[in-house]
Formats: C-alpha cells, sequence, structure tokens
C-alpha cells in the first residue's frame, strides 16, 4: 500500500508541473557587422518583449506586450536616460510621457481611445510651462 502512495503522489507531482509550465522563447537579430540588433521573447507562444539595439550595443527601445498586444513603449536616449514612455490600452495610446535628458518630464499627453484629451508642457526645472486640453 506504501507503494501505491507513493506512486500517485509522485505522478501527481508531474502533472501537476507539466499543468502549471510556462514556455519562454527567446530570438535574436543581429547586424551585418554580428552585433545584436533585436531580442524578441515570448511566452506561451505570445510576443512579450521586443528590445532594440544600436550597433554599440546600447537599447534604443524597448516593446512590452501584453497577451501579445502592444502594452508599453519605452524609447531612450543614447545616454541611455529615458526619452518617453508609451502606454497603449486596447490597442490605442492612452499616455504619453517624454523627458528631458536630465530625466525630468518634458511632456505629458493623455488620451482616451486614441484621442488626447490633456497636454501638460514642463520646463527644465519641472514647473509647469503649459496646459492644453483638446
Amino acid at each position: 500500500m506504501r507503494k501505491s502512495i507513493r506512486k500517485s503522489i509522485f505522478c501527481g507531482l508531474i502533472i501537476l508541473g507539466v499543468s502549471f509550465q510556462t514556455l519562454a522563447e527567446s530570438t535574436k537579430t543581429y547586424f551585418s557587422t554580428g552585433e545584436v540588433e533585436q531580442v524578441r521573447e515570448r511566452i506561451d507562444g505570445k510576443l512579450s518583449k521586443r528590445i532594440n539595439y544600436d550597433k554599440t550595443g546600447r537599447i534604443t527601445k524597448i516593446l512590452e506586450y501584453a497577451n501579445g498586444k502592444q502594452a508599453k513603449l519605452t524609447v531612450y536616449y543614447d545616454s541611455g536616460s529615458i526619452k518617453g514612455v508609451g502606454e497603449v490600452t486596447n490597442g490605442k495610446v492612452s499616455k504619453s510621457t517624454f523627458y528631458y535628458k536630465n530625466g525630468k518630464i518634458k511632456r505629458i499627453v493623455e488620451a482616451v481611445n486614441g484621442k488626447r484629451l490633456k497636454a501638460t508642457n514642463y520646463h527644465k526645472n519641472g514647473e509647469i510651462k503649459s496646459i492644453t486640453n483638446y
């Protein structure tokens, strides 16, 4: 009886492990000079992230996906600091944030269903420069 209990527990653990396992894969493309140009990551066959590089190996942009659909885009300056972030909801841009090279916010654009509602522009010192309602 002890052997049958151990076998059933062992089989149950194997089945449990397989049912919760996710399949992750990564694909790289290269510049003709051999440097990595882009990395695509997939989870369970759906695109989850795309990272683009320049020829020096710096990240130029990262696209993040949820359920295979674009959810966020981050673009970088050559220095590596963030230049802009775009958030996507239901396939349409819902918010875009742009930054100065010093890391302070330059502009925020808010939207619903891809239509702009409001844009707030900032001075380099972080103070509001202007607000536009659409």
